[in-house]
C-alpha cells in the first residue's frame, strides 16, 4: 500500500505546505492550497513524485472557475499536464452546490475536460 501527503495547510512555524509534502515519495497536489499559498511552480520540481491532483473549482456557466488566483483554472490545468507532463490522477472537486438547473453546465464543463479541450 501507498499513500500520498496533500499540500493542506500548516501550523508549523517556518513551514508552507510545499515545504512539507516536497520531503515525501508521494504527493497529492491540491490547486486550491497550492493557489493560496503561491506556490504552484514550486511542484514543478518534484512533479515525479506527484501521484494525484486535486482540482477544485467553481462552475461558471459550463467552464470552471478559480477564485482569488493569478491565473486560470484551464491555464492551471495546461501547465500540470502539457508543460509538466503529468499523466497521474486527476480529482475534480466542485467548490459549491450543484443542482439540478446547473447539472448540464456540470456535464459539459465535464466534456470539456475529458476530451482536453480547454476554451
Amino acid at each position: 500500500m501507498k499513500a500520498s501527503v496533500e499540500n493542506v495547510p500548516t501550523h508549523l512555524e517556518g513551514y508552507t505546505p510545499f515545504a512539507l509534502v516536497k520531503l515525501f515519495d508521494y504527493v497529492t497536489l491540491d490547486l486550491r492550497w497550492a493557489i493560496l499559498y503561491d506556490e504552484l511552480d514550486s511542484f514543478k520540481s518534484i512533479i515525479n513524485r506527484v501521484v494525484n491532483v486535486h482540482l477544485r473549482g467553481k462552475l461558471k456557466g459550463d467552464k470552471w472557475v478559480l477564485e482569488n488566483s493569478s491565473f486560470c483554472f484551464y491555464e492551471a490545468l495546461n501547465k500540470i499536464k502539457n508543460d509538466w507532463k503529468y499523466q497521474g490522477l486527476l480529482t475534480m472537486e466542485l467548490d459549491g452546490k450543484l443542482d439540478s438547473s446547473s447539472f448540464h453546465n456540470f456535464i459539459e464543463a465535464m466534456k470539456t475536460f475529458a476530451q482536453c479541450k480547454y476554451p
